[in-house]
This record gives structure tokens, sequence and C-alpha cells, in this order.
């Protein structure tokens, strides 16, 4: 990286374990694991690029803004007091 390239890199490890209902023990395991796993990672993806997107946003208005970083910095002091 050359300095001018700023990048945010983020993973997920997920697990989830779900006991097929009704006629879905009908189908193999893997083929339901398989399908399974491939949802699981669009909507993963579509969570995490939603998240850094909104990141990116906030961010930016905080570096560019004063009064936004102290009324972020009041209210983490707020949450933190509780």
């Amino acid at each position: 990286v050359d300095g001018s390239t700023r990048r945010i890199d983020c993973s997920v490890d997920l697990a989830v374990d779900v006991a097929p209902p009704g006629p879905f023990r009908l189908i193999p395991r893997r083929s339901l694991e398989v399908t399974g796993n491939s949802v699981m990672r669009v909507a993963t993806n579509q969570i995490i690029r939603g998240f850094l997107q909104t990141l990116l946003n906030d961010y930016s208005k905080w570096a560019s803004d004063e009064s936004y970083r102290e009324r972020r910095r009041a209210n983490a002091e707020a949450v933190a007091a509780r």
C-alpha cells in the first residue's frame, strides 16, 4: 500500500446448526448444508457491505465535523456511565 489507499478488512466466522423440519429431512444433509451455506454467505456479505458503508459514512462525517465528534463523544460517555 502506497499510503494513498485506505482499506478496512472484515471477516466473519459464523456457525449455524439447524434441525431440518418435516419434509426437508428427506433431502440429503450435505445438500441442505451446501444450500444453507450459500444462502448464509450471501446474506452475511450483504450485511457486512451495509455495515462497512455505514462505517465509512460515519467516519467521513466524524473526520470533517467537529460538532459531530463532540456529540459522538458525549453519547459514548453517557453509554459508558450506565
